[in-house]
């Protein structure tokens, strides 16, 4: 790809390509290259290289899909599948959800669904049942032999 052409698509990426207004309903299958808004009911799965917004108005059941982020507003819903770079969820998600970097539950949000993260910041108010995986294992040899038997002593006293 010709460096026009990508310094192009990078400035789609960050312009608003696409927004499903209140009161609209769509179903089907969304793929764009630009920024994306939910403000109304969207059934089906959307791919993008922008970010995608879900709005207060906003309901989402199906696939969002970016090479950007995806931010669920207060009271923004979504169900099925988020996969993103960053992710924060303020609004309801009963979702799985890919983070290749972040996932952000704000105090007012309401995660059920596992998710796969490098990192979680889950606030205090916020609702989160599921299962994490963090995809960075923490190797044992990384922490100080003395802290690991800490901890086991500490567990064992609890017994």
């Amino acid at each position: 790809m010709s460096n026009d052409k990508r310094q192009s698509v990078m400035q789609k990426r960050d312009q608003l390509d696409t927004i499903i207004g209140p009161g609209t309903k769509f179903e089907g299958e969304i793929t764009a290259i630009g920024m994306i808004r939910i403000d109304g009911v969207y059934k089906g799965n959307l791919t993008t290289q922008g970010d995608v917004l879900v709005g207060d108005q906003g309901e989402v059941n199906g696939s969002l899909s970016t090479e950007g982020d995806i931010m669920v507003v207060d009271k923004g819903v979504v169900s099925g599948t988020l996969t993103a770079k960053n992710v924060v969820i303020a609004g309801r998600a009963q979702a799985q959800i890919r983070s290749e970097d972040l996932l952000e539950i704000k105090s007012t949000g309401k995660v059920l669904g596992d998710v796969d993260v490098s990192k979680l910041v889950i606030e205090n108010g916020a609702i989160f049942k599921g299962q994490c995986n963090m995809k960075e294992d923490i190797e044992f040899s990384d922490i100080p032999k003395h802290r690991i038997e800490n901890v086991e002593g500490i567990n064992k006293d609890k017994k």
